[in-house]
């Protein structure tokens, strides 16, 4: 259950003339999506004191200059996620979500492969975990067997991403907000041997499609 409590550290304010509030500007200093999802999960006192240690160590970024991907963040954040609902058709499949598509890809089995992509989120997520045989190398796109570590792969979700980007407004008003700035994904992990989408995978096409804007 979430904490009750902000997802940025106290912002830095600067001030003009007191009786002029438009001159007053907020910078909203976020803690990662990695630590704010530890401290989701912890006991309000714990997150508490946790949130105290990031703050005096410093564990927090500019979002004037970065954004942390992350599906519990701002605008950007949360729309740049692979777990973000979204609408498309991508070769004849209606895709609700990056993460639906991306852990489909796990079965063989058509019809499961449709209802997976029909989800987003931790529930996509999770129907994904929960695919019997995978083996981290075998994906599978409508009856054709792929290698996750060949180029064919990289082309598919390629594909697939450019797809969201052609048909997803909200996808392409993030890329825009967010083209000048650093992109990270601190949840996310880079070994392809553990995740079907490596951290230099995933940032890797969000830039290509920024490149388009």
């Amino acid at each position: 259950m979430r904490n009750d409590f902000d997802d940025y550290c106290p912002a830095s304010v600067s001030r003009g003339e007191l009786e002029d509030i438009a001159s007053i500007t907020v910078r909203l200093m976020p803690y990662y999506g990695r630590d704010i999802e530890k401290m989701r999960d912890m006991p309000r006192e714990q997150a508490v004191a946790y949130r105290q240690e990031l703050r005096e160590k410093g564990m927090f970024y500019d979002a004037a200059k970065a954004v942390d991907i992350y599906s519990h963040g701002n605008f950007c954040a949360s729309h740049l996620s692979n777990f973000c609902k979204t609408d498309f058709i991508f070769e004849g499949i209606n895709i609700k979500s990056m993460e639906g598509f991306l852990q489909s890809l796990k079965t063989s089995n058509q019809e499961e492969q449709i209802h997976i992509c029909s989800l987003a989120g931790k529930e996509a997520k999770k129907a994904g975990l929960a695919v019997a045989g995978f083996d981290g190398k075998h994906l599978y796109w409508q009856g054709e067997t792929i290698d996750r570590f060949s180029e064919q792969y990289h082309v598919l979700v390629r594909r697939a991403y450019h797809a969201r980007f052609e048909q997803d407004n909200l996808f392409r008003k993030a890329l825009m907000e967010a083209k000048n700035k650093q992109l990270l994904h601190t949840i996310g992990n880079n070994d392809p041997k553990v995740t079907i989408l490596t951290v230099d995978e995933f940032i890797g096409f969000l830039q290509e499609l920024q490149e388009k804007l």
